[in-house]
């Protein structure tokens, strides 16, 4: 079986539950390497994935250091601004911009 890469964001306001979701799932992720080959992180979500901001958990939070994700306070991937129900918005701009610039 290939094994598929697992991308996560954060979307809202850094609430006391951000993070510890957040290792949730990327925690989860690390218990079938079988399957996930790599975790990836949205740093300010969606709109951070179209400008090619992301980051890989092993590379910054290996091993236990994830287990620090639980008491940081803030939102560690800085939610985005937007969300996916605006990102067509964001397409329809890039799109007009990029016409403009011909």
């Amino acid at each position: 079986m290939s094994r598929k890469n697992l991308i996560v964001g954060q979307s809202g306001g850094p609430t006391a539950v951000i993070n510890s979701s957040l290792y949730g799932v990327v925690s989860e992720g690390r218990r079938h390497p079988e399957t996930i080959e790599h975790i990836y992180g949205m740093v300010n979500g969606i709109e951070g994935f179209l400008n090619g901001t992301v980051l890989d958990f092993e590379d910054v939070l290996p091993g236990e250091k994830l287990d620090g994700l639980k008491i940081t306070p803030g939102a560690y991937l800085a939610p985005a601004v937007i969300n996916f129900r605006n990102l067509y918005r964001i397409r329809f701009i890039r799109n007009s911009l990029r016409n403009l610039k011909k």
